[in-house]
């Protein structure tokens, strides 16, 4: 398995956020054969509250969600992708590298500053 979470919008919504986080950690371990360090539990714990609220939109409900993406040939991993299709019937697809950050704000082409420090912008 590839990811630690793959399911419709729809569901993911009805889903109690206590019983995602333990599905993320469960998967994470079964992936990783590790233990997911607790930042990123409170991370993943932030993302599936904000995502919830965000993704709340009846024409998004047939759309899928595919957490914590390893990449193939990679340890790599994209945060979040969404797959669905347009009202017109064309397929898309949406890829996330989700932050933790309060705010943000562009230093240069590379860099940003956020209430966590300095970093590489996540584009590179």
């Amino acid at each position: 398995m590839n990811y630690i979470f793959i399911d419709k919008i729809e569901n993911f919504i009805k889903i109690d956020n206590n019983d995602i986080l333990k599905y993320f950690i469960h998967n994470f371990k079964r992936n990783y054969f590790k233990f997911p360090e607790i930042e990123q539990q409170k991370a993943w714990e932030s993302s599936i509250r904000y995502l919830k609220g965000t993704l709340n939109d009846k024409r998004l409900y047939n759309h899928i969600l595919v957490f914590e993406y390893r990449l193939p040939l990679s340890n790599e991993r994209i945060d979040l992708i969404i797959f669905g299709k347009t009202k017109n019937e064309k397929y898309k697809i949406i890829l996330f590298e989700l932050k933790g950050w309060l705010y943000a704000e562009q230093l240069s082409d590379y860099i940003i500053n956020s209430d966590l420090g300095q970093t590489m912008h996540p584009l590179y």
